[in-house]
């Protein structure tokens, strides 16, 4: 009979389509739903930011010179007025022996020099001491007319010609005299010059306080202008975050601020106290030029709350721009972009469907629904490739 001629062959393709619908046949995608819901939702600008002393006084040398040794600490208390470094000139370089001689001979030329000036005084002085008595005797003679008045005239002129030869050989003698005491002190070797009591400047503390950070600690020789050590009040700590600028246009004085990962248990408070007018350019660690602006941040928190931090310290601070009491809100999970709209994928009775929606704020978790959604409905969160619009899901996890 031909059906039983056949029948295995029949019953071979029917397998063979058996198996072939099975495989092809479409099957559900595991996703992950949540929830659309209403509750509070706030907008944070979020970033890194550094504790700091308000009023931080950096001292310097006021001139060049050797620093002695500080023997202070970073962390010492400081007072007003108290002595935080002293400053003493610096000790002379060395002599080599060709710089030593001509010196040597720059001083014995300057030795000479004082004493033909000394000698131009002692004439001075006779010259002197000859126009008073000629003087005196034209006078003399002239009360008797012996002589004419000319001759007593020319008698003064010859007086007075004197008196300043005598204050210009004096002159000469001290400059002559300052001369060589310069030439002999330029031949006196370091250890010759630190035997002379030498002046010294002392560096005070301009307010009470406590040595932040020392510089330079060791003896040194240093120019004017060197930094030191700085020093300020670690109890009137601020907070300093270094915000884009398109994100610090959105703060205002007076916003609330989360300060997080500061180390101790806890998120501390804290208040915008000022955003800072001007911006400055930096470079990211990607290479890319920003526009950098500091905003001051004040702690709200008692101090016995953040005792432990100081100087320099690193915080994560989290600033309020936009809060909302009653938002509905879906989780940032859900949306993606679709073309040039925000879009979510609905869970429609086990199939997704594609959902054109409208956000308005954002945060780190939610996104501001304004149309396209309601409260109670269904989404999938981190949407794969494979969920497309119409296809069939299956919920493996569900989120409230």
């Amino acid at each position: 009979m031909p059906f039983r001629k056949y029948r295995w062959t029949l019953l071979f393709i029917l397998l063979l389509v058996a198996g072939l619908t099975f495989a092809f046949w479409p099957r559900a995608i595991d996703v992950e739903v949540v929830m659309v819901t209403e509750g509070p939702m706030t907008e944070t600008v979020d970033d890194d930011a550094i504790t700091r002393v308000k009023e931080v006084y950096t001292l310097t040398a006021p001139v060049s010179g050797r620093l002695l040794r500080i023997e202070k600490d970073a962390g010492d208390d400081v007072t007003t007025g108290a002595v935080l470094a002293v400053l003493q000139p610096a000790v002379s370089p060395l002599l080599d022996a060709r710089t030593q001689l001509e010196r040597a001979s720059a001083m014995h030329a300057a030795e000479e020099s004082r004493d033909a000036a000394r000698a131009q005084v002692k004439s001075a002085l006779a010259r002197l001491e000859y126009a008073r008595i000629d003087f005196k005797r034209a006078g003399k003679l002239a009360q008797k007319d012996a002589v004419s008045i000319d001759r007593q005239d020319q008698a003064r002129q010859v007086l007075r010609a004197a008196e300043a030869g005598l204050t210009t050989a004096e002159s000469v003698l001290l400059q002559k005299e300052a001369e060589f005491q310069q030439a002999k002190a330029a031949l006196l070797q370091p250890g010759e010059a630190a035997a002379v009591r030498q002046s010294q400047v002392e560096i005070i503390a301009p307010a009470d306080g406590k040595i932040l950070r020392i510089f330079q600690e060791s003896e040194a020789v240093v120019a004017a202008g060197t930094p030191l050590m700085e020093t300020g009040d670690p109890d009137n700590l601020e907070i300093a975050a270094d915000l884009l600028s398109r994100d610090a246009v959105r703060i205002q004085p007076g916003d609330h601020v989360d300060i997080d990962n500061w180390g101790g248990a806890g998120v501390l408070n804290g208040t915008v106290r000022r955003i800072e007018p001007a911006g400055t350019t930096k470079v990211s660690s990607l290479g890319i030029e920003e526009q950098r602006v500091n905003v001051l941040i004040d702690f709200s928190d008692p101090k016995d709350k953040w005792a432990a931090l100081g100087h320099g310290f690193q915080v994560d601070v989290r600033i309020a721009v936009w809060h909302g009491d009653h938002v509905l809100r879906v989780p940032i999970a859900a949306i993606f972009r679709h073309g040039r709209d925000w879009a979510v994928f609905r869970d429609d009775d086990g199939r997704a469907r594609l959902q054109a929606i409208q956000i308005g704020h954002l945060t780190g978790q939610y996104a501001e629904v304004l149309a396209g959604l309601s409260v109670g409905d269904q989404v999938i969160a981190y949407p794969s490739d494979r969920v497309q619009d119409g296809v069939m899901i299956r919920t493996v996890i569900q989120t409230p």
